[in-house]
């Protein structure tokens, strides 16, 4: 069983270089939204995060929250390649 998706993974990989020593908790609370979200929800809302360079717990929960993995988003070329 799978419990996140390839983007939520990617993100997390971003977050730990992003905060190395703060990582823990914003990648817990992420994990925790899955007893409000899907992991597909998660997972593009994550992928926008990244295509736009956002670490946050916060930020990424309001994209959850907002509906906002739904929209058309730029691709960030730079951050992508930052941690592949």
């Amino acid at each position: 069983m799978m419990l996140l998706y390839q983007s939520a993974e990617e993100a997390f990989f971003y977050i730990v270089q992003t905060h190395p020593c703060e990582w823990n908790r914003t990648v817990m609370g992420i994990l925790n939204l899955k007893k409000e979200y899907s992991a597909e929800v998660i997972d593009k809302s994550c992928r926008r995060a990244l295509c736009y360079g956002i670490s946050n717990y916060s930020q990424i929960k309001n994209i959850c929250k907002s509906g906002a993995y739904n929209q058309p988003s730029k691709f960030n070329a730079e951050v992508y390649h930052a941690f592949n």
